[in-house]
């Protein structure tokens, strides 16, 4: 009677293994290192990009090199066009970005204490630039340029958001950010998500902060921590496959994952300096192929991740490419890190 017993359920967990292994794999975001931005290191021989930007509509890059005093601006293709001169006057950049007409915007200070919003025109040379002040002592550090070409800003000194028509320089509002009792915390550079509100990582106040498109706080989202799926220093955020949100972090030197519904999904990356491998990120940006930029200033680098849903036609093509040197599999909505995931490093490392 023993026997029969352990035959049956034997055989009934042969069965159940077959049915599980016959179910289709669960959805999964694909991380794939691709590349390192090459630019144009100047007469220093040496970059510090602090900020990155990607023109949504183009796919054209802008990256914010603090020790060069430059802008440098990239094809779709990764190819330096243009690299600010001296001629653009430039002393202390931030935040740069690629208006719609192709010219530039960044935040610029004089003198260490006041911040500016600065104006470039298409041969890299100042432009002028009046924007409504909303009010009191007005410092932004960040910016993005929104697809409608509206223009966000940030001052980090008190939380202040403002959202400005960049053709008439007028003020469409201005509210607050997180804690109003909070001081210089690295607030992170506010991006517009895939829901078409606006997200704005809170730095050292440990969340991502949400926005409506007309001003009004809706929210926010994140805990602090150091083990998975929490936050420690968020910096960067940008859009992701399928509607999800990838949050930069840069003490854990992490992109967390979330999903339309903003639970935590999953994370990938970790500490270092080789090829794919991140050391005090600095910010994140998307463009609209699914390319993620991630800036690490110390590094003095841009990296290029490709990424994209397990499941689509260009992820398995990209998956077979010969350019796969870091891919971490992330699984939507499961509880951490894929233990199947899948890495190939090259023969030398840097």
């Amino acid at each position: 009677m023993r026997h029969s017993n352990v035959k049956f359920f034997t055989g009934l967990l042969f069965l159940v293994t077959i049915l599980v292994l016959a179910l289709p794999a669960p959805a999964a975001i694909i991380f794939q290192y691709e590349t390192t931005l090459d630019l144009d290191l100047g007469a220093v021989g040496r970059s510090l990009p602090t900020h990155v930007s990607c023109d949504p509509a183009t796919g054209e890059v802008c990256v914010t090199d603090t020790r060069q005093t430059a802008l440098h601006v990239l094809t779709a293709a990764h190819v330096q066009v243009m690299r600010t001169s001296p001629l653009a006057s430039i002393q202390w950049p931030s935040s740069g970005a690629i208006a719609p007409d192709g010219t530039l915007l960044y935040v610029d200070t004089r003198n260490g204490r006041t911040f500016t919003v600065s104006h470039l025109d298409i041969f890299g040379e100042p432009a002028p630039l009046a924007l409504e002040a909303p009010g009191g002592d007005w410092n932004p550090t960040l910016l993005t340029v929104l697809p409608d070409g509206d223009l966000l800003t940030l001052d980090p000194a008190d939380g202040r958001l403002a959202r400005h028509d960049l053709a008439t320089g007028g003020l469409r509002w201005t509210m607050q950010v997180g804690d109003a009792d909070a001081r210089d915390t690295h607030f992170g550079r506010p991006a517009l998500g895939p829901d078409g509100r606006i997200y704005v990582p809170g730095g050292e106040q440990r969340r991502v902060f949400i926005v409506t498109a007309d001003g009004r706080a809706d929210g926010m989202f994140g805990r602090f921590g150091s083990t998975v799926g929490r936050m420690a220093l968020p910096v960067g955020v940008a859009c992701g496959p399928g509607g999800t949100l990838l949050v930069l972090d840069r003490m854990r030197a992490k992109i967390l994952v979330f999903g339309t519904d903003l639970a935590f999904v999953s994370e990938f990356g970790t500490a270092g300096a080789r090829a794919g491998q991140f050391y005090h990120p600095a910010d994140i940006a998307a463009s609209n192929d699914r390319l993620i930029y991630v800036a690490q200033g110390y590094l003095g680098r841009v990296q290029v991740f490709h990424v994209f849903d397990s499941q689509s036609e260009g992820g398995e093509m990209s998956m077979s490419s010969a350019a796969a040197q870091v891919v971490d599999r992330i699984v939507l909505g499961g509880a951490g890190t894929d233990r199947a995931a899948m890495r190939s490093f090259p023969a030398t490392r840097p």
